[in-house]
């Protein structure tokens, strides 16, 4: 009767139910039933796996991943697979792989260069990336926005000026395009370039688009530091004015002299749901962010591709406007001291991975500004930096209010070859262990429950998937075992490329892909369309 069996666990169905003892009948890729399944109706060939003392939930989903530049390169999506993650919706904070207009191709390229690995780019449409990620055969399900960043560099190109009305209009066709081709919605990019030099004329015409389509509109705000009520006001009101289903990227506070806004920015949020604006948000479980460093130049610097940033920076007068904004920029990064580089596109400067700005600057005998700018040029703007900028008591507040879903803002990486290179984010390999072993477990701050709702059927329901994201009969069978005394993130900032522990088996789309804690090799991920 079932091809696989998963008995005497506690059930945490996903809905922020309190668990129940229950057996777990799959067959195929569905969840065939849900109670208690007697011993004569177990098959000498049927797959029995023991949960005594152990929990069943959905898979997690991560809502907010970069995954799109590296899936093709490491299908088994081991850092995710060990988190319990199951489903991926990539295409954030402004970047996607397609479109791609082969006019400027070359410098997309150097746009998302810093991003590790490489790739073939032999694709154009979003369509055909898809048909790319099938054919590898992920492990996990996959998903992807579009990101108004790319799509605008497919119009418009990278220099920094308004959109005119039919650059709009060109914008709103391809998006459509691309909506229709399977992507789950538009990531905005506000806080990097090109996205930034959009205005509100530009982007509400591209919200209509996507409201139309009922799909989902992510964004990486303009400031997340000095102005972030500012910003976070502007997105709420390209919400309000087209009714787009509104999700912000890693809501946060950052810098030390901006903590206290944080209460004002969920009030904000709040208010904007009580007249009707659909609006969520996500976080990862840390109080140091991951971003590149490219950043930090003031929005003026960013105009054009890589390579006339590159030799904008290398002019005199540039070069001191520049010095003189960063000092306030950096601030809101946690200072130099607290500004460390994560990874370097070019081997030669590898040496830096780790190091803080300041020491950098020390050994080198220049101002923290100069070898920020020296490391800029030397690297063509491919660097990428952990910043010590969050509050934990702003973590704790927004992960425990009833708007908040999880996210990792990672991308699949391994341990060992090409995607193991520098010292990424830990959040890459240990995001969701350690909002239960973290936050559920040591700190008690939330339910085990909760914590799993927010990893599952909350995104589900935010992206549109129907048939994920919840223990039911019926829905696709996408689901972990886990120890929750024994589930840990191991990944540190000092040494990230370590997996977590805990989860025993994974299953996803009634394929065993873990089994006791290790990957079986199996991969039944599927690109999801929604």
């Amino acid at each position: 009767m079932y091809q696989i069996i998963v008995k005497n666990g506690k059930i945490i169905d996903g809905t922020g139910n309190p668990w129940y003892y229950g057996d777990i009948g799959i067959t195929g890729d569905i969840i065939k039933y849900i109670g208690f399944i007697k011993p004569e109706d177990i098959r000498p060939d049927t797959l029995v796996i023991d949960a005594e003392n152990k929990y069943v939930s959905p898979g997690f989903i991560d809502i907010h991943t970069h995954s799109d530049f590296t899936v093709l390169q490491h299908p088994w999506g081991s850092s995710k697979l060990y988190q319990g993650v199951t489903t991926e919706l990539a295409g954030n904070c402004g970047y996607s792989l397609a479109p791609v207009n082969y006019e400027f191709l070359e410098g997309l390229k150097k746009y998302t260069a810093f991003m590790p690995g490489t790739l073939k780019w032999n694709w154009q449409s979003m369509a055909d990336f898809f048909d790319e990620v099938r054919a590898v055969k992920p492990a996990l399900n996959f998903l992807s926005l579009v990101g108004h960043g790319v799509i605008r560099i497919a119009v418009m190109g990278f220099e920094q000026i308004k959109a005119k009305k039919e650059d709009i209009e060109k914008m709103a066709q391809l998006l459509d395009t691309c909506l229709g081709q399977g992507a789950a919605g538009m990531s905005l990019g506000l806080a990097y370039s090109p996205g930034g030099f959009s205005t509100k004329k530009e982007l509400i015409p591209l919200a209509e688009v996507v409201r139309l389509r009922n799909k989902l509109l992510t964004a990486h705000i303009r400031d997340e530091g000095d102005t972030v009520e500012e910003a976070l006001q502007e997105i709420l009101e390209i919400g309000e004015e087209t009714g787009v289903k509104l999700h912000i990227s890693h809501l946060k506070s950052q810098g030390k002299l901006n903590w206290h806004k944080m209460d004002r920015i969920l009030e904000l949020i709040e208010m904007a749901r009580n007249r009707g604006v659909e609006v969520t948000y996500d976080l990862y479980p840390y109080t140091k962010l991951n971003t590149l460093l490219m950043a930090l130049l003031p929005r003026w610097s960013q105009n054009g591709g890589i390579d006339e940033i590159v030799q904008n920076l290398q002019k005199p007068d540039n070069k001191a406007k520049i010095l003189l904004e960063l000092e306030a920029i950096a601030l809101k990064y946690g200072g130099w001291d607290n500004i460390v580089v994560a990874s370097c596109q070019l081997d030669k400067n590898s040496w830096c991975e780790g190091i803080a700005i300041s020491e950098i600057a020390r050994g080198h005998g220049v101002s923290e500004g100069e070898a920020f700018i020296n490391l800029m040029i030397e690297d063509k703007c491919g660097v990428m930096a952990v910043c010590n900028c969050l509050s934990e008591e702003n973590v704790e507040k927004t992960l425990n209010h009833p708007l908040a879903m999880l996210c990792s803002d990672g991308k699949i990486l391994a341990a060992e070859g090409v995607l193991s290179g520098g010292k990424p984010h830990p959040r890459n390999y240990g995001a969701f262990p350690r909002l239960i072993a973290h936050y559920v477990r040591e700190k008690e701050i939330m339910a085990l429950e909760n914590a799993v709702r927010m990893m599952t059927s909350y995104p589900a329901q935010k992206i549109g998937l129907t048939n994920r994201g919840v223990l039911k009969v019926g829905l696709k069978a996408d689901l972990l075992v886990f120890d929750r005394d024994k589930i840990k993130d191991k990944a540190t900032f000092e040494k990230p490329h370590q997996y977590s522990t805990g989860i025993d088996t994974v299953i996803i789309n009634g394929g065993l892909t873990m089994s006791e804690g290790k990957p079986t090799g199996v991969r039944k991920g599927a690109v999801l369309e929604v």
